[in-house]
């Protein structure tokens, strides 16, 4: 009795999680296909997200750098005052 109420619940999830990949997968493939229409017809945009992307991510990357050089002086520092 057990085993059936779990195989029920079990092909109920089944199903539930059927009828929501049905729903969802028209969805994203409109989804690809504007970003795809977008790309032809807007590259000058796509080509400026990029680039702020990449500065963004350098610029990032500099400063985590520059911190991390800066705390390894202050912890020389900090030694050396010690003694």
């Amino acid at each position: 009795m057990e085993t059936q109420q779990h195989t029920s619940r079990l092909e109920d999830s089944k199903q539930w999680m059927r009828n929501r990949v049905e729903r969802i997968r028209p969805a994203v493939r409109n989804a690809g296909m504007r970003v795809q229409e977008q790309l032809r017809s807007k590259p000058a945009m796509w080509a400026g997200i990029a680039a702020g992307v990449g500065f963004a991510a350098g610029f990032a990357g500099r400063m985590i750098t520059h911190r991390h050089r800066d705390r390894d002086d202050v912890e020389a520092m900090v030694i050396l005052e010690a003694c």
